[in-house]
């Protein structure tokens, strides 16, 4: 862990907040939202990437990091359903405007 860590810390210095993206995974149970509605998704971490490297394959390559991270992090939430989790990515560091529901946050 100490040296994803460090890796991660490495990119970020160099790339700034413009490799880093947030990564949400959407809860599978049904009517999990507040009033019954499916719309939940859970803040999992960051990945950070290389310049080059679009978010959705720095995603495919860490997928099965991901989902097992997120299973571990929610366990009740998330924990039947590895390999079958809905993984999401956002801007970096825009976890505050998502929690907030701002519809600008993709």
């Amino acid at each position: 862990i100490l040296a994803q860590l460090r890796t991660y810390n490495r990119i970020r210095d160099v790339g700034g907040p413009a490799c880093v993206s947030d990564i949400y995974v959407k809860d599978p149970n049904p009517g999990a939202a507040p009033g019954g509605g499916d719309r939940v998704f859970w803040f999992v971490g960051k990945a950070a990437r290389c310049s080059g490297v679009t978010p959705g394959a720095a995603v495919a390559r860490l997928r099965n990091l991901i989902e097992e991270h997120a299973t571990r992090v929610r366990p009740v939430e998330l924990g039947r359903h590895f390999g079958g989790l809905e993984v999401y990515v956002a801007p970096g560091d825009t976890e505050a405007r998502a929690a907030g529901d701002d519809p600008s946050v993709r």
